[in-house]
């Protein structure tokens, strides 16, 4: 009871003083947490300094309570408690938790303290170094260093030990981040920033003497300045890094080693081969030193050092040792991808030593690795695309060669940029291509794209390479310009002298380039001691059994010929055919590239029939034969086997000199099948792709091909337009790249596809690659009354006409005039065109004078050569089949008498007269125009289109008066006469026209294949580079000054089933003149789409002339006659119309329209 009273007093007592004294009370109460809150905080501190954290966030929770409770939250010691919270966190590896604790304290202490505070500096380091320490942001980390080394500076003084310390850290932190930044700019490629930021890194730590992070950052620097091509920087960079290694305790290590293999990998470059086998040897033995011998980790380096003794020319030892590293590793169970840097070096190896299936079987595997994870290794995407481009090139398949190169340089200027040096290596590798395919203006261009890019990085360039490019320049003058060719030989050899005297292969091969440019020249026997100095070097190193041991062959072949040493020269060819293989009557299919089988084959042959025109050896004779068959055999083969465009046009230049030695050799001997033999090789020789668009059309037209087959060549064929399109349109780098690797994926798989039905179907095999050349009893019967086919062979000092009727035929030989090609300029662009196409301002009297006396002399002597020789024998209807140039000439434009001055025009006696002419690509093609079973009959006659006629349609009047500066056509300008020229044609033929804006491309494609007749009154332009970019436009440039064009490449994917497609515009007949195939022009195009036949044009016509000729040629057409039966009668009507106008009668005005292909009248 006394307890309970004393109690209840005390209580009462102490609500007392709370009641009547609460200041003092609750004073008191404060003072009592914040000590106590204080001894926690001090213990917690104290197991935080001990490393112990077991009760230290009870005892700051507690005390974080206690505060609050007492002096709330905005106070210097719930500043504190925070601060130490966030260093707890930080030890429990919260990082973020630590940050936000931190953070509140800062914002506490900023508002209590203000900025210059000691603690505001603490706990800005404490957050620098969480920012910095985890790797979360270092430009923070950065920024709170910087902060608390300006407060500590300024309230401690510059000289203060924690200063120095601050400013050790802050210095770190900048570095940290510098190095951090370069990481993700080299992730984006971006090497010229991620090496500038590594260089600022490398300042700060030189400054800080750090000399783990000097030496991280130079091995990163020699890294970077490899990847972008910088190699001699790169190799300086390794150089101090190497220093560090020892002073930081780094000798024998991983570390070591991956130093040594970027340094190794950048003297490789600069082709410092000893220094750089000895690094990777170095690298070799710190690795089997860790791991032990044979171990994966091993693989890399002997894969480094197969590199070093391929450039050396040790071609099996490289093998060996690449062959080594990959199996080291996949024995350790890499995957795949983790090798692909591995399978492309192997491939390299095995390509350069001339072992092609093995090596491109390695870069398809590569390619494989690259489609599953593209983004991941496309820093590796364009070595794998150029080197299956030099795979395919060394097999024959120019094609796709080409494809993959395009594609390898879109890939390194994707992600490296345009000036990266291995782009210059492609470049180079286009160039060689380009050398195969005879186009020496792309061999020009091609090495000086590469001497620019090796301009612009001078000190990162393998200087054998440089000397490579010099050479490649000269070879591609030496069929231009032959003085600046051997200028650029000798600056080669020059080069070799003084940059790298002490590589005896290189100077061999200098010697070599200068001996085939002495071949050029005609100095056949110093041509053939340099080649023979480098004969023997390539056969040390490459050994007998390499291509560019039967190259040095073929080369001393053609120089020993030259000097007359034709036995020497047989024996070289010899030599040369037993490397590629081949040996008489051997299944083709056998050959690993029979490309160069077919050219040495020729190149002996011709050797033969010289020995045989000494001594009339019988045996000789035979050999001779036999090896005509075999180039005949030879070149069926490569006409199944390589689909490419450009591969077949390298075979028929190459077949077209076997032809001309053919064709000379039937004549020189008396053999009763001569003419029958000399037709064959002459038939083959000509237009070989578009008369297999023809066969190919035929093949699909055969009974048995299912609709899902053809419905799998539509989806092909429009997968192909879409990539194509898709590639043209693209605007960025990035999207052409895939679009076109896109592009090539379509067309290979679509060849696979292709080659699987071609071995199930053999009746479509066999029409499509039917061999069956028209024979000339079977064109007899195929002639008309009164018809006559001239088929003309240009060889090189004679012009062979073979002259077929349906009841008699011959052959007849004319000596080729020295400047016969210069007539054929005089004829058309000194003479027909030169005055007529001009602008009127540029026209003069002088001028019309000069080109009226070119075309005179030039067309009367060409009629002697190519007409009178068979003049007596000619009937009324005259069937062309031109050869090379003669492609460009307007046989109705020949004159058959010399006139009286040049300027007498009305009296000038034209071969339109007496004949009615027409042409074709060959016979063979004549045939299969003429029997062409189009896929679907057109339900409509005529499609007539005239994009640049601007007036209003519905207003056409009968009459259109020239405009009063009416001279040539201008590029892409209105043409007011097309639009009744096509109203006029369709009126007549109740076709469906279309007008200015409505005659668009994409209705002209929606609706081409419907019609019987294709009309098209528009601008046309050809192309004497390559031909297949010659086109007609639709409609007026945009604002970009870019108009719809309709490319002659464009064509080839249309399916066209037109009886008669005319091309009223300009030089659609005309474009690039490729040997053994012919001109490729729209016209080519539209016959290979399927047109059974074309009117088209040979220059820049007037489109108000164009309408006078086209409305006769249609109204005879319309009554029946054949076409060119109709054409001739609508030149004769425009000739006597405007006979008192003699300017008119001038050919420009009329002649440039021909007829092509089947000219029996329209159904």
């Amino acid at each position: 009871m006394i307890k309970e009273i004393a109690r209840n007093c005390i209580l009462t007592l102490f609500w007392g003083l709370i009641c009547f004294s609460p200041g003092i009370f609750a004073q008191q109460l404060i003072t009592k947490d914040t000590l106590e809150a204080k001894q926690l905080l001090t213990e917690a501190k104290t197991l935080l300094g001990q490393g112990q954290l077991e009760g230290v966030e009870v005892k700051l929770n507690q005390a974080s309570a206690l505060v609050e409770r007492a002096l709330g939250k905005e106070n210097a010691l719930y500043a504190d408690v925070l601060h130490q919270l966030g260093r707890f966190q930080f030890s429990n590896n919260d990082v973020h938790a630590g940050i936000a604790y931190t953070q509140q304290a800062l914002d506490i202490r900023l508002k209590v303290f203000g900025y210059y505070h000691l603690d505001v500096a603490q706990s800005y380091f404490n957050l620098g170094n969480a920012y910095g320490g985890w790797q979360i942001d270092f430009e923070k980390a950065v920024e709170y260093r910087q902060k608390t080394w300006e407060i500590r500076k300024k309230l401690l003084g510059e000289n203060h030990q924690d200063v120095i310390n601050t400013w050790k850290a802050l210095l770190f932190a900048q570095g940290i981040n510098y190095v951090k930044k370069a990481e993700k700019a080299q992730k984006n490629k971006n090497w010229d920033l991620a090496i500038k930021l590594l260089l600022q890194a490398d300042s700060v730590f030189l400054i800080q003497k750090n000399d783990e992070m000097v030496f991280h950052v130079k091995t990163t620097l020699g890294i970077y300045h490899h990847d972008a091509g910088k190699f001699q920087k790169s190799i300086d960079a390794c150089q101090v890094a190497l220093s560090y290694v020892e002073i930081i305790g780094q000798k024998d290590s991983l570390e070591e080693a991956a130093l040594l293999n970027t340094y190794g990998s950048s003297l490789l470059e600069l082709n410092r081969l000893d220094e750089s086998e000895k690094a990777y040897f170095r690298a070799l033995a710190i690795k089997t030193q860790l791991y032990g011998p044979g171990a994966a980790e091993t693989g890399a380096q002997l894969s480094n050092l197969a590199t070093v003794y391929l450039r050396r020319g040790q071609f099996k030892k490289a093998i060996q040792f690449s062959k080594e590293g990959i199996a080291v590793r996949e024995k350790g169970a890499v995957p795949p991808e983790e090798l692909l840097n591995a399978y492309i070096h192997l491939a390299f190896f095995y390509n350069t030593a001339g072992i092609q299936h093995e090596a491109l079987a390695l870069y398809q595997k590569a390619e494989q690795i690259l489609a599953k994870n593209p983004t991941k290794h496309q820093d590796l995407a364009g070595a794998v695309y150029d080197g299956l481009g030099s795979a395919y090139q060394e097999l024959g398949d120019f094609d796709k060669a080409l494809a993959y190169k395009q594609l390898a340089i879109l890939s390194f200027t994707k992600v490296f940029g345009p000036h990266y040096p291995l782009i210059a290596r492609t470049q180079f590798n286009l160039g060689h291509l380009a050398v195969d395919r005879e186009d020496w203006p792309a061999v020009i261009d091609h090495a000086r794209s590469a001497l620019k890019i090796i301009q612009q990085n001078p000190n990162d360039v393998n200087p054998t390479f440089l000397i490579d490019v010099y050479e490649q320049l000269s070879d591609g003058l030496s069929r231009i310009n032959l003085d600046s060719s051997l200028y650029y030989a000798q600056h080669a050899l020059h080069l070799c002298e003084t940059l790298v005297p002490d590589d005896d292969f290189a100077y061999s091969s200098s010697l070599v380039h200068l001996g085939l440019i002495y071949n050029q020249f005609q100095r056949f026997s110093e041509a053939d001691s340099l080649l023979k100095i480098g004969e023997a070097k390539f056969l040390e190193r490459f050994g007998a059994k390499h291509n560019l041991t039967a190259f040095l062959s073929t080369s001393r072949a053609q120089a020993l010929a030259q000097m007359g040493n034709y036995p020497a020269a047989l024996e070289k060819y010899e030599t040369a055919l037993q490397v590629y293989g081949y040996t008489t009557g051997m299944p083709w299919e056998s050959l690993v590239n029979p490309n160069p089988v077919l050219s040495t084959l020729q190149e002996k042959n011709h050797i033969l029939i010289q020995l045989y025109q000494q001594s009339k050896s019988t045996a000789l004779a035979k050999s001779i034969e036999e090896n005509f068959s075999e180039i005949l055999t030879g070149l069926n083969y490569l006409r199944r086997n390589y689909q490419g465009s450009e591969t077949k046009l390298l075979f028929a230049r190459q077949f077209k000199s076997a032809a001309e030695d053919a064709i000379n050799w039937y004549q020189a001997i008396s053999d009763p099948q001569t003419l029958e033999k000399a037709w064959i090789f002459a038939e083959k020789s000509r237009s070989l792709a578009v008369l297999e668009a023809f066969l190919n059309s035929k093949a699909w037209q055969a009974k048995g091909a299912s609709d899902s087959t053809r419905i799998t060549e539509e989806l092909f064929a429009a997968a192909t337009k879409k990539w194509s399109k898709a590639y043209e349109m693209a605007k960025t780098i990035a999207e052409k790249d895939s679009c076109y690797r896109l592009l090539l994926e379509t067309r290979v798989s679509h060849e696979s596809w292709l080659k699987e039905l071609e071995q199930r179907d053999s009746v479509f095999f066999n029409l499509k690659y039917s061999q069956n050349i028209v024979d000339i009893k079977s064109v007899q019967r195929a002639l008309d009354e009164q018809q006559t086919l001239l088929e003309y062979f240009v060889a090189d000092s004679s012009i062979y006409i073979f002259l077929i009727q349906p009841k008699h035929h011959e052959i007849v030989a004319v000596k080729k005039d020295a400047a016969f090609e210069q007539w054929i300029t005089d004829l058309n662009s000194k003479g027909i065109y030169g005055y007529h196409a001009l602008p009127r301002n540029n026209q003069n009297p002088i001028l019309r004078e000069k080109t009226l006396k070119n075309y005179s002399a030039a067309a009367y002597k060409l009629y002697e050569t190519l007409i009178a020789p068979v003049k007596a024998k000619l009937d009324k209807k005259v069937i062309i089949i031109p050869d090379g140039v003669l492609g460009y000439v307007p046989f109705e434009a020949l004159l058959t008498q010399k006139p009286p001055r040049p300027d007498a025009i009305g009296n000038y006696q034209y071969l339109l007269k007496d004949h009615q002419v027409s042409y074709c690509y060959s016979a063979t093609l004549l045939r299969e125009m003429r029997h062409k079973q189009h896929r679907q009959e057109p339900a409509q006659k005529l499609l007539a289109m005239a994009p640049f006629f601007l007036a209003n349609s519905a207003k056409i009047p009968s009459q259109t008066d020239p405009p009063a500066n009416a001279g040539s056509r201008e590029v892409l300008t209105e043409l007011p006469h097309s639009g009744p020229e096509i109203a006029a044609i369709s009126k007549l033929l109740n076709g469906h026209a279309f007008f200015g804006k409505e005659a668009t491309l994409n209705k002209f494609q929606e609706l081409a294949s419907r019609y019987r007749i294709l009309h098209l009154s528009t601008h046309g332009k050809a192309d004497d580079r390559l031909g297949d970019y010659a086109y007609l436009a639709f409609g007026m440039p945009n604002a970009q000054g870019v108009s719809d064009k309709l490319y002659a490449r464009d064509l080839y994917n249309l399916s066209l089933n037109a009886d008669l497609v005319v091309l009223s515009a300009c030089e659609t007949g005309i474009g690039k003149l490729q040997a053994g195939e012919g001109i490729v022009s729209l016209a080519r195009a539209f016959a290979y789409a399927g047109a059974k036949s074309m009117i088209t044009t040979l220059w820049k016509v007037k489109d108000e002339r164009s309408k006078e000729i086209m409305a006769s040629f249609y109204q005879y057409l319309n009554e029946g006659k054949d076409k060119d039966e109709a054409l001739r009668q609508a030149k004769l009507d425009f000739l006597q119309k405007n006979a008192d106008d003699t300017a008119l009668l001038h050919p420009f005005f009329w002649a440039g329209f021909i007829g092509i292909g089947d000219m029996h009248p329209i159904k």
